[in-house]
């Protein structure tokens, strides 16, 4: 054979041994999506070049025959693989079943059926005749038919891909576009050998050579790690997520969205945003275009309208760095808080509602006991006219009132104190004075339990208080005292200047608390109560409203105590 004749097939060899390549590199990530029906598209493409090989080589019509039938029967299945590819990575695994796929398959198994027997039917091909050493077999309408068929799904396969690889990932976009585009060779051989069959003969070899470009589309796939970084992958994690993704390069343009964060920009048009600098389509966010161009991090909150409706959305701008540390763009992640954002107003809006009743109320509970604590205070000082079981009446009366009286104010002031924005109204205030108010409140529990108050507070010592706040404070605490004290016993009142602090002390001889008692009190989350010496009762809550009062002006209290000795309350306060 001379050398005109050997050039073609050795050519021919070198590349089905590049297409042979190509389908081992393949192997290695054959669990990949995609790769895992790409490799045996290799695999026929390979079978495909050498059975051309045979064939360009081969003697005698029967054995050319039996070639030209493996090759197109390659071809056949070629076409379903390549849809397989398409819906691998889109992830339409549901058609990727088993049952699924062997019926996708079956008409172009039929077809190969009918190539194989075409010798008995004549379905195939209109002749068959060996001219020159060289197989000829014209295409019958049947066939020509079929493959136009196969030309459109390609074509329809082909669109796809190519939408898929504008939507993966920046850096692989370019590099996937040329892998399409090379493998797009063989088929336009195909086409042109439908329509112009008098080129058939140059053309096969030709197809053959396009396999050649199998050593440039490993190269792409080595240089790029196509089959290691799957763009599926992009895929998974730019369209699962609930949140809006915006990546920039360091000149301001758009590198890659999600769909998320398109409708935050949608126009009316399908325009996507790739490409877009981010001064254009954030000029609503001029901090957001800010951010992106200086590479900066960033908090923002901002409002758009999406689909005709307003909603509120939190965008948070991160910048990335290469390995050596050098701003390569920006990550803006979009969250729509808009959700949120109506269960705030909701609550803001019940608080506010809440608080205009207890406004409303408080005066309607407040006034009558206030009416019934004065006229109990008449009885009692006139309870030389009664008897003695109207005169136990009068004490439990009054006893249930005071406490009733006591427990509305310190829930009204707890009330008052949850609302937002509520402030003290400070003033120097003379210490001796507000322990003299407390006092005079509780006159009658001092005299009905014979307890003696004594009180050693300098009358020029001032302090920096709301005056409502801290009487409630001090009658809280000195009605605790006495509340625990003994029939006779001693209530001590003290304050002085510790450091920059003015010191108020409250110590009472009574049953004191142990231990555990002691932690409980300490623990603002409780409200614990114990009954008093006579059987006094209370909620637990004027201590706690005490400790808020005391923290929202600037002070403090700490407690002492131990069984059978008392209690003392430290208060600190603001020197005035």
């Amino acid at each position: 054979m001379d050398f005109l004749s050997t050039l073609p097939a050795a050519g021919m060899v070198i590349a089905a041994i590049a297409i042979c390549i190509f389908a081992c590199y393949a192997l290695i990530y054959r669990r990949e999506r995609g790769v895992r029906y790409f490799l045996w598209i290799m695999v026929l493409r390979g079978i495909y070049a050498w059975a051309v090989i045979l064939e360009w080589n081969g003697n005698g019509l029967p054995l050319k025959l039996i070639y030209r039938h493996i090759e197109q029967t390659t071809l056949v299945f070629i076409v379903p693989l390549f849809v397989f590819v398409t819906l691998d990575l889109y992830g339409k695994d549901r058609w990727l079943q088993t049952g699924r796929k062997l019926l996708m398959l079956l008409p172009f198994a039929a077809w190969v059926l009918v190539i194989w027997t075409d010798p008995w039917h004549g379905l195939a091909h209109q002749s068959v005749a060996l001219v020159d050493g060289y197989l000829e077999a014209p295409k019958s309408l049947y066939t020509m038919i079929f493959n136009v068929l196969c030309y459109i799904l390609l074509g329809g396969c082909y669109y796809f891909l190519f939408r898929f690889v504008r939507s993966i990932r920046p850096d692989l976009r370019k590099p996937g576009a040329w892998l399409l585009i090379l493998g797009c060779g063989p088929a336009i051989v195909e086409v042109i050998k439908t329509f112009v069959p008098g080129m058939t003969y140059w053309l096969i070899p030709i197809s053959v050579y396009f396999g050649m470009m199998a050593m440039g589309m490993l190269w792409i796939a080595l240089r790029n790690k196509l089959f290691t970084i799957v763009p599926a992958a992009r895929n998974v994690v730019m369209e699962t997520v609930h949140e809006g993704i915006i990546i920039a390069n360091p000149r301001g343009e758009i590198m890659d969205t999600n769909q998320l964060a398109e409708r935050l920009f949608e126009n009316g048009s399908e325009q996507r945003l790739i490409g877009e600098r981010v001064e254009h389509i954030m000029t609503a966010w001029p901090q957001w275009a800010d951010a992106c161009i200086a590479m900066e991090a960033r908090h923002l909150e901002i409002e758009a309208t999406v689909q005709g409706e307003e909603r509120a959305f939190i965008v948070n701008v991160y910048p990335f760095f290469s390995q050596r540390r050098h701003k390569q763009g920006t990550i803006s992640i979009i969250v729509d808080i808009t959700e949120k954002q109506n269960h705030l107003n909701e609550i803001a809006r019940l608080n506010q509602t809440k608080d205009q009743l207890l406004t409303a109320i408080s005066h309607d509970i407040r006034n009558p006991l206030a009416m019934q604590m004065s006229i109990v205070e008449l009885l009692e000082r006139d309870r030389a006219q009664f008897r003695g079981e109207h005169l136990e009446m009068i004490h439990a009366l009054g006893e249930q009132v005071r406490n009733s009286y006591s427990t509305v104010e310190n829930l009204l002031e707890w009330f008052r104190n949850q609302q937002t924005g509520v402030t003290l109204r400070s003033e120097p205030l003379k210490v001796l004075a507000l322990i003299e108010e407390g006092c005079r409140v509780l006159a009658l529990q001092l005299e009905l339990k014979q307890i003696e108050m004594q009180i050693e507070v300098d009358g020029t010592l001032q302090v920096y208080a709301d005056r409502e706040a801290l009487i409630l404070v001090i009658r809280n605490l000195l009605s605790n005292a006495i509340k625990f004290s003994e029939r006779g016993s001693t209530v001590q009142v003290t304050a002085g200047l510790r450091q920059d602090k003015v010191e108020l002390v409250i110590r009472d001889y009574g049953t004191g608390m142990s231990e555990q008692q002691l932690r409980n009190v300490r623990d603002e989350l409780r409200m614990d109560t114990t009954v008093g010496t006579q059987g006094e009762r209370g909620t637990g809550l004027g201590l706690m409203v005490s400790r808020q009062l005391l923290r929202m002006g600037g002070g403090s209290m700490t407690l002492s105590s131990a069984p059978g000795e008392g209690t003392t309350c430290h208060v600190f306060l603001q020197t005035g």
